[in-house]
């Protein structure tokens, strides 16, 4: 899929932002660990509107509740939407999104600054080195220690940082890494994104499913894969490359059943053979 000429221009003007940003502010001098003890209330910073993205933090959150039982972690994001799926995890206090074009909002921006400012956090972690949009959030927090991964360009005042070793063959699972400032065993590669799901969250979407698959007459025993199309430009694959994709699928084991979930961007199913 092409990128719009708008979204290029606006990548030109963010990177030409952040470079400039970077020259007008003096680095100082950081610690890459802390201890544990000192750390109860913790903001994860992903002002991201991709839902995709969102639950890509989920590694990150479960990992600290292990390392940090104690510890409370907020979350801010970019869509409302995304960060509702973060709300019941255990760990989880609080979910602050961020509205888009809040410049043309300034009540609104205002309003958001007081909230962000209002908390007094031990930890901001910044997961998302590189980007003006995190960067500036995590300038506004107020945090006794902001992290993030080790960046020339960065142009925050951060009291800790980590050299990112990118051991992770996706990098959805590099915010991991900044584990390393509290442990040195941090995860392997298998990593599992875990919502932490409750009972009735669970017989709920069971019950969702059963119903979809006796309305078309499939016996529940069958396989089933579901299929998630959306994304965003270069990212996106093409149908004709999913639809060649489920015919060897089927060649594979006919008795697949493909369920296609469908987006605001995605009206309808891939194929008459998919349920949706």
């Amino acid at each position: 899929m092409k990128i719009p000429l708008h979204t290029l221009l606006r990548k030109k003007l963010r990177n030409s932002l952040y470079f400039l940003l970077s020259k007008l502010f003096k680095k100082m001098p950081t610690q890459n660990s802390m201890k544990t003890d000192e750390l109860h209330n913790i903001v994860i910073i992903r002002p991201n509107y991709r839902i995709g993205n969102i639950i890509f933090l989920t590694p990150l959150i479960n990992e600290i509740a292990k390392i940090l039982p104690h510890a409370k972690v907020d979350v801010i994001v970019g869509m409302k939407f995304a960060g509702n799926v973060l709300v019941p995890m255990p760990n989880i206090d609080t979910v602050i999104d961020i509205p888009r074009k809040l410049l043309l909002h300034p009540f609104r921006l205002y309003q958001l600054i007081k909230k962000t400012r209002s908390k007094k956090y031990d930890l901001a972690l910044n997961i998302a080195d590189g980007s003006v949009s995190s960067e500036l959030v995590t300038a506004l927090v107020n945090a006794n220690h902001k992290a993030s991964f080790e960046n020339e360009k960065t142009f925050i005042k951060l009291t800790h940082t980590i050299k990112a070793q990118n051991i992770y063959t996706h990098s959805g699972s590099r915010p991991l890494e900044l584990l390393k400032l509290f442990t040195s065993e941090i995860p392997k590669q298998n990593i599992e994104l875990d919502l932490k799901l409750t009972k009735e969250e669970k017989a709920s979407a069971s019950k969702a499913l059963e119903m979809l698959l006796a309305h078309n007459n499939i016996l529940k025993e069958k396989k089933q894969i579901v299929l998630f199309r959306n994304a965003r430009f270069d990212k996106k694959i093409s149908d004709a490359w999913w639809n060649e994709w489920h015919q060897e699928l089927l060649k594979i084991d006919a008795t697949i059943v493909l369920i296609d979930v469908l987006s605001p961007d995605i009206l309808s199913k891939l194929n008459n053979k998919c349920l949706e």
